[in-house]
């Protein structure tokens, strides 16, 4: 399942992290904060459903992902109710019956890390790590949600991209001191 055209990615929470574009280049990032809603679930999916729709109309993706909520953390159970919210609404605004026929995959924040720092990591060390490798490949990340998001696009294309793509990463990667260098194709 190669991907022909814009590649989107989300890390989502109150604090969205998205990253945009097509796998032959670099993704464009940003993140969106949604507005606090309290125990209102309602609003809150409203809120989710309105972003990912715009989003998508903008962006024209052939494929989405988004990064898997992690509900394993103290929190509350609004919160948990509200992260499980994410990959449903999208999913939603991804649908045939919404016009879109956009395909889409969750991806296991396990996987990225393996992908994006070479081993398992968790709680703040991760956050710092990724942020860090973000910045190290020459992303301006301002916050984690936006380094993990960047981290989801890249470990998209390593998923589902062509050799090449794939190993303009690795390229990257190696060019930083983090890995080995790819053998070109001719």
């Amino acid at each position: 399942m190669p991907i022909n055209g814009t590649l989107l990615t989300f890390d989502f929470a109150a604090s969205t992290g998205f990253a945009v574009g097509e796998p032959g280049g670099l993704p464009t990032f940003g993140t969106h904060v949604f507005s606090s809603t309290g125990a209102d679930l309602g609003t809150h999916l409203g809120q989710i459903e309105e972003f990912c729709r715009l989003a998508l109309i903008r962006e024209q993706p052939v494929l989405v992902g988004f990064e898997q909520p992690s509900l394993f953390i103290k929190t509350t159970p609004t919160t948990v109710v509200k992260l499980a919210c994410y990959g449903p609404a999208l999913e939603k605004q991804c649908s045939k019956r919404y016009g879109l026929n956009i395909r889409v995959r969750q991806i296991n924040p396990s996987d990225v890390c393996m992908f994006w720092c070479g081993r398992g990591m968790k709680g703040q060390a991760k956050k710092d790590e990724f942020v860090r490798i973000a910045k190290l490949l020459g992303f301006a990340v301002s916050n984690d949600d936006e380094a993990d998001a960047i981290a989801c696009w890249f470990y998209m294309v390593h998923c589902f991209g062509s050799p090449e793509e794939r190993r303009r990463f690795e390229q990257m990667r190696f060019e930083v001191g983090m890995g080995r260098a790819q053998k070109a194709v001719l």
